[in-house]
């Protein structure tokens, strides 16, 4: 037993908390170690020891001889703010156990995991007190909250990837009222990396605690406002294009109020589906609507600019290209493509492609007999780097179909 006492002091002064662990949950006789090591770590205030100990779930108050428990020792020997608030914040006042207080309180990831992994529940609430106005207030909270309160990002993520509820509330006084969210917590920070991480969960935007404070309150009083509205719209936006592309109508139908005119040209220019589209042409969008937009990538500048006819048509999106014909979109507007190096006047690389070009490049003879009989310019000039092609010139490389089709017809 020495061994194994001089291995868990040892443990103590390193801070290896995985040992440290699995040596409380086993004998009796090692609580009692760890309760006198609790002890000394108060008296000598030792705070690394003391948090250890507490993260592993060592009863802090557990009632010595004289009838005191460690607050009550750490009080007597003037310890420490630091000693006392870490004995307050652990201090269990009702049933709700050790290892709950140890698993919601813990400030390490590797506790939480330990924990997690002997199959704690990740949403389970700690039940304890704060004090108002000399008054003790039973409040309830879970690991997220807490880590949201105390600003652990890294707890946060291990929690949201263990599956934590990222919208359960803080409990308030006798009738659990709610409380503020997690995302309310992380406000009060300012820690936009945590909020983002709690909206990419899923956390309400909409909610009002019982006194009837929301996100947008907190976010104002904090000075976060600005960022958290940049933020929604930018959300609002992704979840309408992702929509748009997997032809999610509901969606579309019920959102269409927090997409802006450019979001919704984004969204009828690259979506596949024909009823997404027929939607957004109801809502203002012209059907020769286009989109450009541009990016860096090391010392590159690409620009993309296209119409949603060439879209469908580079994406052989063969019915709803179509169908945009059928609404008379025009066939010659032409897919773009440039990579400007920095520093330099001269366009690098240039990509021009009509409708016609794509579908013969695709080899899709439904788009080609459908984009000749709208018009589409045969003999219409594009490129491919510095080298100017027309759909004839794709079309000697094109299956034998195609060949035989555009010979028939004249063109070839």
């Amino acid at each position: 037993m020495k061994s194994q006492e001089t291995k868990f002091i040892a443990a103590l002064q390193n801070g290896d908390m995985e040992y440290v662990m699995d040596f409380l949950h086993n004998a009796k006789e090692r609580k009692n170690l760890a309760c006198t090591a609790l002890i000394r770590a108060v008296t000598q205030g030792d705070a690394k020891c003391l948090n250890l100990l507490l993260d592993a779930g060592v009863n802090p108050d557990r009632v010595y001889s004289g009838g005191k428990n460690a607050l009550d020792i750490a009080r007597q020997a003037g310890a420490s703010g630091e000693i006392i608030k870490l004995l307050e914040t652990f201090s269990l006042r009702d049933e709700s156990g050790r290892a709950v207080s140890a698993f919601v309180h813990t400030s390490s990831t590797a506790v939480l995991d330990k924990y997690l992994q002997k199959g704690m529940d990740v949403n389970i609430y700690f039940k304890g007190y704060t004090v108002a106005q000399g008054h003790q207030i039973p409040v309830s909270y879970t690991a997220l909250l807490h880590a949201c309160r105390m600003n652990r990002i890294q707890n946060v993520q291990l929690l949201l990837e263990r599956g934590a509820n990222v919208n359960l509330p803080v409990l308030l006084g006798e009738k659990a009222l709610s409380g503020p969210s997690a995302l309310m917590l992380a406000a009060e920070h300012k820690n936009f990396r945590l909020m983002q991480a709690l909206i990419n969960a899923g956390a309400n935007l909409h909610y009002q605690d019982a006194r009837g404070m929301s996100i947008q309150n907190i976010a104002a009083r904090c000075g976060v406002d600005l960022w958290l509205k940049q933020y929604q719209v930018q959300k609002n936006r992704e979840g309408f294009l992702q929509a748009a592309l997997r032809g999610d109508v509901a969606y579309i139908q019920t959102h269409l109020g927090e997409a802006n005119q450019d979001t919704k040209n984004k969204a009828f220019t690259d979506t596949p589906s024909v009823a997404v589209a027929e939607i957004l042409l109801g809502e203002g969008v012209n059907v020769n609507t286009g989109f450009s937009y541009s990016f860096r990538q090391s010392v590159h500048l690409h620009t993309k600019s296209y119409s949603a006819l060439a879209f469908a048509c580079k994406n052989n999106y063969t019915e709803k290209a179509l169908w945009l014909l059928e609404h008379h979109a025009d066939p010659d507007i032409c897919w773009n493509e440039t990579n400007l190096v920095a520093g330099m006047a001269n366009i690098d690389e240039k990509y021009c492609l009509s409708p016609l070009m794509l579908s013969v490049q695709n080899n899709n003879l439904v788009l080609v007999k459908r984009l000749l009989q709208a018009g589409a310019d045969i003999h219409v000039k594009g490129c491919n780097g510095d080298t100017e092609i027309t759909a004839l010139d794709i079309a000697k490389h094109s299956g034998a179909e195609m060949i035989d089709f555009l010979q028939k017809a004249g063109v070839l």
